[in-house]
């Protein structure tokens, strides 16, 4: 194996995931600004479910069978209808900036859930791997920190937490329940079925 090469692929895929995820709000305040958030946002997540799925039944996956279907219909609560439905909604009445920060918190959640369920300790490289990113995303969006103390932004950042917070509780149910099948297709399902909910409820 070229070790070398698969570190380059590495850093060209985080270098993306970065470039990609960090325009996430950005791309919602300016699509929220042209339709109803929760409509952008079920749209989203059934276009994105239903080109994973069609994939997926092309290449022959097996469709989940059971208990499977109630950790997708959890997750695709947690993770989609709720944090990204509350992420998109809620940038409505924040800056994207600020969005950006309070996304940021995801980790801090994801460990003090840990802690509470399974009284998991925190590593300190996790500690510190989470404080530097924090940092980061402070410095980037640093003009945007003075929101957290603008009264008219209050409602807006309640409902972004809420929905960093739901992000975590999905993402340590998914460490703990969807062990046993395709995690891209279950995404795709999860989608599918958040993004049909999405839209019904934005209409």
């Amino acid at each position: 194996m070229d070790i070398t090469n698969t570190k380059t692929k590495a850093y060209v895929a985080l270098g993306v995931v970065c470039i990609l995820w960090g325009t996430t709000w950005v791309a919602s305040k300016q699509g929220v600004m042209h339709m109803p958030a929760l409509q952008l946002a079920g749209f989203r997540q059934l276009l994105a479910g239903t080109t994973y799925i069609i994939f997926f039944m092309v290449s022959g996956v097996k469709w989940p069978r059971g208990r499977e279907w109630y950790v997708i219909g959890v997750l695709s609560f947690l993770n989609i209808l709720c944090s990204n439905g509350l992420t998109t909604w809620g940038v409505q009445y924040i800056s994207a900036g600020l969005g950006a920060i309070i996304a940021a918190t995801f980790p801090l959640w994801m460990v003090i859930i840990g802690m509470f369920s399974s009284g998991d300790k925190i590593p300190s490289a996790a500690l510190k791997g989470f404080l530097l990113g924090f940092a980061g995303i402070c410095v980037i969006f640093y003009e945007h920190l003075h929101d957290f103390f603008n009264p008219e932004f209050l409602f807006g950042i309640a409902v972004s937490f809420t929905a960093s917070w739901t992000w975590a509780l999905g993402t340590v149910f998914t460490k703990r329940e969807a062990k046993d099948f395709n995690p891209y297709f279950s995404l795709g399902l999860q989608m599918f079925l958040a993004g049909g909910v999405l839209l019904i409820v934005s209409y």
